[in-house]
C-alpha cells in the first residue's frame, strides 16, 4: 500500500475519531457519535484489504444467468447453471489456487470455494452471489454479508428483469463502497432495453456509459470451439482482465473506502440537518428577548437622561468651562455652578449664634443630601444597578419560550437559575457603554459651544451689560467725585463760612468744595443685583441651549445604543451550545466535501458508480 493511500486513510479515521470524541452536548450529535464509531470500526477493518486480489461480485435475478456468465469467462463448464429454476442458492468464490474466501474478508461458512486455472483469475476473482428474489430468506442475508467485502459489481439483468424492485433496492444499498458493470444478459432471444435501462440507472449512478448486451452460452461454446471472443462479450472480458488490474485494487478500494465513508457521514449530517431550523428557531427567540431586553433598557436610559436636566447642565457647563479657558463668561459660569455653595456661605456669616449655625447647618446637609441622591440616582446608572424591565408574567413566559425551543433543538436543558444575573451584568454593561458615547456627546456640544463665534458672541453679551451697568457709578465715583473734586480743590478758592462759637464770637472756616455728589449705597446695590441678574441670565440661556443640543442627540444615541448593542450575556450558555452545534454540522459537511473532492480524483474508466447524496 502506498504512502499516498495510507495518508489519506488515516487521515479521513483521525477526522471520524476528532468528530466523535469532540461532539457537542447536543443530543442529536450525541445520537449519531455511536454509529460513527461503528462505522469507523468497519473502516478500519478494511486496512487488511487494499493488497489482495480485485473481488467481482455478480447480482443479479432468478434466471438471469449468473452461473452462465461466470462459465463464459472461466471458459469452462465449471458453474452448475439451469434456465428454469434458481440454482445460485449458496455464494461460490472463484479464484485461483492459494486462495480461500477468509483472505479476503468472506464469511468462510456462507461461501464455497472454487479453484481453477483460468486466465481472468490471475487478476479478479469472481463470486457468484445467491439470487436476491427468491423465495429463500437465507439468500437474502447472505448477500448481505457478501457484498461489502466485495470491489466490483456486476448487476446481470434481462429485458424482464431490470425494473424487478427487490433487487433495485438491494443494488442501491450494495453499490455504498462498490464499482459496478452493467450486463444485459439473454442476447440471444431479448431485445434490447439498454437505452431504456440506462435512463432508470441514472437517476441514482453516474458514468453509465457502456451495458454490455452479451449471449453467455454462445461466447462459452465459441471459446470451447477455439474461437476468438468478439462482440460486447470480448470487451466485457478485456474490462475485467485488463482495464480493472490497470487501476489496480488499491486504486477501486481506495474509492469504496472514501465512498463508504462520505455515506456515513451523509446519513450522519441528515440526521443533524434535521434539527438545524429547532436550531434556529431556539436562537430566533433568544435574539428576541435580547432585544426587547435592550429597547427597554435604551428607553429607560433616554427618559432618565430627559428627566435629568440638572446633570445635563452641569456636565455640559464643566466641559464648555474647560475647553473654554479663563474668560470673564467662564468665570460666570463657575460662579452660576456654585452659587448654591457662595448663598449658603454668606448665610452662615451672618450667622450669630450657635443655634443659627446649627439651623444654617441642618438645612445645607439635607440640601446636599438631596443632591447626593439625585447624584447618585445618576450615577447608579453607570454602576449598573439592576432595573427591573421584566414584569414577572413576561418572565414566567419567557422561560416557557426558551425551556421549550431548548427541549425542542436537542440542547441540554436550563434551570434559569442565573438569567437574573445575566439580566443584570447586560444592564452594567450596557450603562458603561452608554456613558462612554454621553461623554462623546457631550464633548462634542461643548466643543460646539466653544467655536470662536459662539464664544465671540456671549462674551461680547457680558462685557456690553458689564459696561452699561459699570459706566455710571465708576463714572460718577473716580471721574466725578474722585477726579473732579481733586481738581477743584487745587484750581479753585475754597469757600468760608463764620462759625458761631459759644461765647458770641464768630470764626471763619473753610470748607472743602465738590462740583458733585457721590451716588448713595444703594445705587451700588441695585447694580450689583442687576448684574447678578444679567450675568445669571446669560448663563441660562446658555445651559439651556446646551441641554437642548443634548436632546437633538438623544434619538441619534437611542439608534445608536440599538445598533451596536445586543446583550450578548443573555442566554450565553445557549448561544455557545447552538455554535457548537452548527461547527459540529460544519465540519461533518467539511469532511463530506474533503471526501468528495478525493473521490473526484479517483477516476475509473468503464466503472460506474452511486450518485453521492447532496
Amino acid at each position: 500500500m502506498s504512502l499516498e493511500v495510507l495518508a489519506s486513510f488515516d487521515g479521513i479515521l483521525n477526522r471520524v475519531d476528532d468528530l466523535c470524541e469532540n461532539a457537542p452536548s447536543w443530543r442529536p450529535a450525541q445520537d449519531v457519535v455511536p454509529y460513527l464509531r461503528r462505522v469507523r470500526n468497519a473502516l478500519s477493518q478494511a486496512e487488511t484489504r487494499f493488497n489482495d486480489n480485485i473481488v467481482i461480485a455478480l447480482l443479479g435475478g432468478t434466471g438471469v444467468g449468473k452461473s452462465t456468465l461466470v462459465n463464459a469467462l472461466l471458459g469452462a463448464e465449471i458453474a452448475k447453471s439451469s434456465p428454469i429454476r434458481p440454482t445460485t442458492r449458496q455464494a461460490t468464490l472463484y479464484c485461483a489456487n492459494g486462495y480461500s474466501a477468509k483472505m479476503v474478508g468472506l464469511p468462510e461458512d456462507q461461501v464455497a470455494v472454487v479453484h481453477c486455472s483460468s486466465p481472468i483469475l490471475q487478476s479478479v476473482m469472481l463470486v457468484d452471489c445467491p439470487d436476491p428474489d427468491s423465495a429463500e430468506v437465507e439468500n437474502l442475508e447472505t448477500l448481505r454479508a457478501i457484498l461489502p467485502h466485495c470491489d466490483v459489481i456486476i448487476h446481470l439483468t434481462t429485458q424482464q428483469k431490470y425494473k424487478n424492485d427487490v433487487i433495485v433496492k438491494e443494488l442501491k444499498k450494495a453499490s455504498v463502497g462498490g464499482s459496478l458493470i452493467w450486463v444485459q444478459t439473454h442476447a440471444d432471444r431479448d431485445s434490447d432495453i439498454r437505452s431504456y435501462w440506462k435512463q432508470d440507472l441514472e437517476k441514482d449512478f453516474k458514468d453509465v456509459e457502456k451495458i454490455f448486451f452479451v449471449d453467455s452460452k454462445k461466447a462459452l461454446d465459441a471459446q470451447l470451439a477455439g474461437k476468438p471472443l468478439e462482440g460486447d462479450f470480448a470487451k466485457l472480458v478485456e474490462t475485467l482482465s485488463s482495464l480493472l488490474p490497470r487501476i489496480g485494487a488499491e486504486g477501486i478500494r481506495r474509492y469504496h473506502f472514501l465512498d463508504i465513508a462520505e455515506d456515513a457521514l451523509q446519513n450522519a449530517l441528515v440526521k443533524l440537518e434535521s434539527k438545524r431550523s429547532s436550531l434556529d428557531d431556539l436562537e430566533s427567540k433568544i435574539q428576541d428577548i435580547r432585544k426587547t431586553f435592550v429597547e427597554r433598557l435604551v428607553e429607560k436610559r433616554i427618559d432618565d437622561l430627559k428627566d435629568d436636566s440638572h446633570q445635563w447642565e452641569r456636565r455640559i457647563r464643566t466641559e464648555t468651562v474647560r475647553q473654554w479657558g479663563t474668560t470673564p463668561f467662564s468665570i460666570a459660569l463657575q460662579i452660576y455652578g456654585s452659587l448654591d455653595s457662595l448663598l449658603f456661605s454668606s448665610l452662615l456669616f451672618r450667622a450669630r449664634s450657635v443655634t443659627q449655625l446649627a439651623v444654617l447647618g441642618t438645612v445645607e446637609a439635607a440640601r446636599k443630601a438631596k443632591s447626593w441622591m439625585t447624584d447618585r440616582q445618576s450615577q447608579s446608572l453607570l454602576e449598573g444597578v439592576p432595573v427591573n424591565l421584566w414584569t414577572q408574567d413576561e418572565q414566567v413566559k419567557n422561560r416557557i419560550v426558551i425551556s421549550s425551543a431548548i427541549d425542542s433543538a436537542g440542547l441540554p436543558e436550563n434551570d434559569f437559575s442565573d438569567v437574573n444575573t445575566q439580566y443584570n451584568i447586560t444592564s452594567e454593561q450596557f450603562m458603561i457603554a452608554s456613558e462612554s458615547n454621553l461623554d462623546e456627546a457631550v464633548s462634542a456640544i461643548a466643543k460646539k459651544n466653544s467655536n470662536w463665534l459662539r464664544r465671540s458672541f456671549y462674551e461680547t453679551l457680558l462685557l456690553i451689560w458689564i459696561f452699561i451697568l459699570a459706566w455710571l457709578p465708576l463714572k460718577n465715583f473716580f471721574y466725578d467725585y474722585l477726579y473732579k473734586g481733586f481738581m477743584n480743590e487745587v484750581t479753585m478758592p475754597r469757600p468760608t463760612i463764620e462759625r458761631v462759637v459759644e461765647n458770641g464770637q464768630t470764626v471763619p472756616v473753610a470748607v472743602n468744595y465738590r462740583s458733585t455728589v457721590l451716588y448713595p449705597t444703594y445705587v451700588y446695590i441695585v447694580t450689583a443685583i442687576w448684574f447678578i441678574l444679567g450675568t445669571g441670565l446669560l448663563t441660562l440661556v446658555f445651559s439651556r441651549r446646551g441641554r437642548r443640543g443634548v436632546e437633538k442627540y438623544l434619538n441619534s444615541l437611542s439608534n445608536q445604543w440599538l445598533e451596536s448593542f445586543h446583550a450578548d450575556m443573555i442566554f450565553e450558555t445557549e448561544e455557545s451550545e447552538i455554535r457548537r452545534a452548527r461547527r459540529f454540522m460544519s465540519t461533518v459537511s467539511q469532511v463530506i466535501a474533503d471526501i468528495q473532492k478525493d473521490k473526484s480524483q479517483l477516476s475509473a474508466p468503464g466503472l460506474s458508480r452511486r450518485r453521492s447524496v447532496q
